[in-house]
């Protein structure tokens, strides 16, 4: 451990976030911002402060920097750098923050541990002063000692290429203090296990990813008081190469466990456990993201970043006991990149990630502010209950403000495995039964229908469809206007016992200027 000179660990401040819509997000970048970045790459959540990490700079030989925004307003309010700064540390490699604190790990930092030790630098997150630079007791050369977790005074970081078998380890301190408290590593650690690639503290419990323990991966829990071993997950049907545990988290009774390159075509897949017993609870695959990315659980809901969904990527929520698809985050400007290569989660707020956006260069990097709440008001349900004993429903995602054309209409809870499109119209109503159909028809007027953007409900029995709000499909088409409510609602195909159709419920937006 080693107390820190106050004077080198800020950099001026100048910029603020980007003039987006608050309930359409803000869009955060640095105020130093330029090419190669990768700002954005790494990322920590609180009430209070937004840390967003930029491990990469052309400029400085990939020293790195990392940022603290004020988590309400976007505006940013320290530039942190490293008071031993070097090339190649990649500061900002890893952040994480819990009010009080923020820290950032530098892996391939050097020091008396040895070249690429690692270290992670401890700020006050109110002043932006640097406290403390941590290493670990046994550092050696390569450990790349930095990824990140904070739960109150307790800190982990992970040293993946720790150990003389480079099995890796973990190691826990006290904030306030520095004090290193406890070591962790595998119970049957291995060549080339990575352990440590991923931590995270929740529920007084520390879990460790090891990606390449038993080739598919794992993820091993620890008391977070004593250190002691408690459970080690693996996933039902693991493969050689799915690199379980890349990503991992953990809270409300459950652990997340990410394995980007598992199941078909290395599309990926997330394993949610009871944290309790062990047992896996559900999987989330298919056709929600391919290669899905990093995770993240706070107040009963989980959150899932898609990097490789669709043309520019997305992040899902879901909520943590049954893995119900609430909610379907995107970005109305992101014309390149993968958004939600990072994530965090806290309360009613979710920091995401894009390290190649190219507003300020090429790979500059940015990252968003979106609150988690479903625009507009829903009506006309609950629907009728579907062949899988529930009935479908509608939520939009997006932004209401008519001029930003970014809405996303999302059904769940549908039949898995059907076909299924969207209907909007100015004019609500309600039809029984229409044309033979189990469901109601919570549409009037002129009704317009996505039949250009049919989709499959595939095995979690959901679609998503972005809508052009300059074109909708009414006759002529037209165009929504602020200070118009449009209502929607989803048609899909059902066997229940019959071939036959049903609807979701309905929602209306009223849209802003």
């Amino acid at each position: 451990m080693k107390l820190a000179s106050a004077a080198l660990g800020q950099l001026a401040v100048l910029a603020v976030a980007s003039p987006c819509p608050a309930q359409c997000g803000l869009k955060l970048h640095a105020s130093d911002g330029d090419e190669g970045r990768a700002f954005g790459s790494p990322l920590g959540l609180s009430s209070d402060y937004a840390i967003v990490g930029a491990r990469s700079n052309l400029a400085a030989w990939q020293a790195g920097s990392a940022y603290v925004f004020d988590a309400t307003t976007g505006k940013e309010l320290h530039a942190l750098l490293a008071s031993d700064a070097g090339a190649y540390d990649y500061f900002g490699g890893s952040v994480a923050t819990d009010e009080e604190w923020v820290v950032v790990a530098a892996p391939g930092h050097s020091h008396a541990g040895g070249p690429s030790s690692g270290a992670a630098y401890v700020y006050d997150a109110v002043t932006g002063l640097e406290l403390l630079e941590l290493t670990p007791s046994d550092g050696q050369n390569d450990d790349q000692f930095g990824s990140v977790a904070i739960r109150g005074n307790l800190l982990v970081v992970g040293a993946p290429w720790s150990g003389s078998k480079y099995s890796g380890a973990a190691y826990a301190f006290d904030l306030p203090t520095g004090t290193e408290l406890f070591k962790l590593t595998a119970s049957d650690g291995g060549l080339y296990d990575r352990f440590g690639a991923s931590v995270a503290i929740g529920d007084g419990l520390i879990a460790v990813g090891s990606r390449f323990n038993e080739e598919h991966g794992a993820v091993y829990v620890y008391d977070a008081t004593t250190g002691q071993e408690l459970i080690k997950l693996t996933p039902s049907d693991g493969n050689g190469g799915d690199q379980f545990g890349t990503w991992v988290a953990v809270g409300d009774g459950h652990v997340a466990v990410s394995a980007p390159f598992a199941d078909v075509a290395s599309i990926g897949a997330v394993y949610v456990f009871d944290v309790a017993t062990g047992a896996e609870v559900y999987r989330l695959t298919g056709p929600l993201s391919p290669r899905r990315g990093p995770v993240a659980i706070d107040q009963g809901r989980l959150l899932v970043g898609a990097p490789l969904f669709g043309e520019w990527g997305a992040v899902f929520l879901f909520d943590l006991p049954t893995g119900e698809l609430l909610l379907e985050l995107g970005a109305s400007d992101v014309e390149e990149g993968e958004l939600g290569g990072s994530i965090a989660l806290a309360g009613d707020l979710a920091l995401v990630g894009n390290w190649r956006d190219g507003d300020q260069g090429w790979l500059s990097g940015a990252a968003y502010l979106f609150p988690l709440e479903s625009i507009g008001t829903v009506y006309c349900g609950p629907g009728v209950p579907n062949s899988t004993g529930a009935p479908a429903v509608i939520r939009v995602a997006g932004c209401d403000i008519a001029s930003e054309n970014f809405l996303k209409l999302v059904a769940s809870e549908l039949p898995p495995n059907k076909q299924a499109y969207f209907l909007a119209s100015r004019t609500q109503g309600f039809v029984t039964s229409p044309g033979g159909s189990q469901g109601n028809l919570c549409l009037g007027g002129d009704i317009a229908r996505f039949v250009k953007h049919v989709k499959n409900s595939g095995d979690r029995g959901w679609v998503s469809v972005q809508i052009d709000l300059g074109n909708i499909p009414t006759n002529p088409p037209s165009a929504v206007m602020a200070g118009e409510t449009w209502s929607f609602q989803c048609w899909y195909r059902d066997k229940n016992p019959d071939p036959t159709s049903n609807f979701t419920d309905g929602i209306a937006v009223t849209f802003q200027q």
